[in-house]
């Protein structure tokens, strides 16, 4: 089954986590839902679950679903939105409900960003394909609560190849100030290169939802943005990072300022251009924000191992100097290490970062990691590798892990489990 990335975005992490340390339980794992790829249920959940309410898990997965899809060789199946629930007395499987079942055409199709709520309760997210036509360019949809945990869906906003639009959009939304933000991997002013965009509610626009381009990338500032933005609550900036493109054309990260006044011009900082040598490259997820403005992240591929890295780029001591970048990680550095990270990074408390690896580890089929900070600046940083997938257990992360509270993590597998369809999976540790 071919698998797509998922394009994610950051997950708040919810409580602190104590130092991960030999001491620590031995690690263990719960299917909580293996897809079936089937008309009631998805195929390959690409992107993270979002944590609800009432502890309700909620997802989309890109293939599968009662209505049949083949775009760009995708698995079979237009995608779902999917709410899991747990159970009563906390340790059987959750069960699942399809909240929506993607048509393809002008309805969407595919999805590979996680859904985010906001605070009406409503669930927004986006399709890679449908909307303008059969095969389409993608979409934004919203599910509205109507009582008795159901959600009515409609498609707010359906893309086209027009000169100038941006369309195929991947991502989760980044919701900041009561505004919903997010990027498509192509079109924009420029061609191809992927934009920023707005989402604009219906008060501002005569009763239809529309979007505001912020930006367009050219290709030398960055190509193709795959992963979610994060925002720095202390400043209202925002922080993203694009797949390839930049000098090098290994990808790059930037910074986006919002303007003083609405209405004027976004301002547009690219802050690192990769080079593809140790330091990384393709950059597939984006950035996660720590402590002081520090921001982190991965690249696919390359690096002393040529099985991608994580690194941090710290603010510069003045307004306007330099960024600097490190590379905290090489990953193939020990035997078994994981290998092509692809997913979003997440931080709790202590400042310990997790992720996924799409490959590597005992059966090459992806991994859980922790790195752990040094206690002296300057000190390597621990990694830890959490779990080894070995199939019945899912293999193959693309997403994100959600940080649920000390010792907990929940994420998603795009292959694997039962009907080798993707699962999701608690993991304690």
């Amino acid at each position: 089954m071919p698998i797509i990335k998922y394009a994610t975005a950051m997950l708040l992490a919810f409580g602190s986590t104590a130092l991960i340390n030999a001491q620590s339980p031995a690690p263990s794992i719960r299917l909580l839902h293996s897809f079936l790829n089937s008309p009631t249920d998805g195929l390959g959940p690409n992107a993270p679950v979002v944590i609800g309410p009432s502890g309700n898990l909620y997802g989309t997965t890109i293939g599968g679903g009662s209505s049949s899809c083949q775009n760009l060789n995708l698995p079979p199946g237009c995608g779902i939105v999917y709410k899991l629930v747990p159970p009563g007395s906390g340790t059987g499987p959750y069960t699942e409900t399809i909240l929506h079942s993607f048509e393809g055409g002008t309805d969407g199709a595919n999805s590979q960003g996680a859904v985010i709520f906001e605070p009406t309760g409503a669930l927004f997210g986006t399709t890679l394909f449908g909307g303008s036509s059969p095969m389409g360019f993608g979409t934004i949809f919203a599910l509205a609560p109507a009582g008795n945990s159901t959600f009515d869906y409609s498609t707010l906003i359906r893309f086209t190849d027009a000169g100038g639009t941006p369309y195929v959009p991947e991502n989760q939304f980044t919701y900041w100030q009561g505004n919903l933000y997010t990027t498509t991997q192509n079109g924009g002013a420029f061609g191809d290169f992927g934009t920023v965009i707005e989402l604009v509610r219906p008060a501002k626009t005569g009763g239809a939802w529309g979007y505001t381009i912020l930006h367009s990338l050219d290709g030398t500032d960055g190509n193709q943005i795959q992963g979610a933005l994060v925002v720095d609550p202390s400043t209202g900036y925002f922080y993203g990072c694009a797949q390839n493109g930049g000098a090098s054309n290994q990808g790059t990260v930037f910074q986006m300022i919002p303007p003083a006044s609405p209405g004027n011009p976004w301002t547009f900082n690219k802050l690192y251009d990769f080079t593809g040598a140790s330091d990384g490259g393709y950059i597939y997820a984006g950035p996660a924000l720590g402590a002081n403005g520090v921001i982190y992240g991965i690249a696919q591929k390359f690096g002393a191992f040529g099985k991608g890295t994580v690194w941090s780029l710290t603010p510069p001591a003045v307004v306007g100097g330099t960024w600097n970048f490190a590379v905290i990680h090489q990953f193939g550095s020990t035997k078994g290490d994981g290998a092509t990270p692809v997913s979003n990074l997440v931080l709790d408390a202590k400042g310990i970062i997790y992720g996924t690896t799409l490959s590597g580890g005992a059966k090459n089929l992806g991994t859980v990691f922790a790195l752990t900070p040094p206690s002296t600046e300057g000190a390597a940083w621990t990694e830890k590798l959490l779990w080894n997938f070995s199939g019945s257990d899912g293999s193959h992360p693309y997403s994100a892990v959600t940080l649920v509270k000390t010792g907990v993590l929940i994420g998603t597998t795009a292959e694997g489990g039962t009907a080798n369809a993707g699962t999701v999976f608690e993991l304690t540790y």
